[in-house]
């Protein structure tokens, strides 16, 4: 085994089964299940152009780029995802009146039904996926979901942030601010 001031002596199962392993494993997981489900729902579009949708929906009048990059594609790949939704009636580009080069992106009216088809869809699967879940317990999970999503997205803003200055940060950096809770 090795040794030094890098090294740390870790079982090799706690290196696969850890919360990053569990949380990249249900995401494959879940989006399988909605791939499936979507094919057999038969709405005429592939699991990407149904996932484009959903960031435009959530997103609406966001430019191109900036969806591409929120949902983790090349920007080439989300343009083709795009143009076959705006084929099909779903989407409509508009021009950035702030920079003529860019579109903004937003659902059409014929999007809707499609939409609230697919939060069925995912409504289903997260159904099913928690059936044994008290209520308290699927609040606390979306509660400490929404934490982390939270802290990752600060997390990278941080080392976006840095990676344009001379200094790197140390990790972690920070807190993100605290969401005020509702009564």
């Amino acid at each position: 085994m090795a040794s030094g001031p890098d090294h740390i002596d870790v079982p090799m199962m706690e290196l696969v089964e850890n919360f990053g392993f569990y949380a990249i494993e249900m995401v494959r997981l879940m989006r399988r299940c909605f791939d499936h489900d979507l094919a057999a729902a038969g709405l005429g579009m592939s699991p990407g152009e149904a996932r484009a949708l959903s960031f435009v929906c959530a997103f609406q009048n966001e430019r191109q780029i900036k969806l591409a990059e929120r949902m983790g594609v090349e920007p080439i790949t989300f343009v083709g995802y795009i143009d076959s939704l705006a084929e099909k009636g779903l989407v409509e580009r508009v021009r950035d009146r702030e920079d003529r080069r860019a579109n903004l992106i937003s659902i059409t009216p014929k999007a809707e039904p499609i939409i609230r088809k697919m939060a069925l869809l995912n409504a289903d699967i997260r159904q099913a996926a928690t059936a044994d879940f008290s209520e308290e317990e699927f609040l606390l999970l979306n509660s400490l979901l929404r934490r982390l999503r939270d802290r990752f997205s600060f997390m990278e803003a941080t080392r976006r942030e840095s990676a344009f200055s001379d200094t790197k940060p140390a990790a972690p950096v920070g807190r993100p601010p605290r969401r005020r809770r509702r009564a």
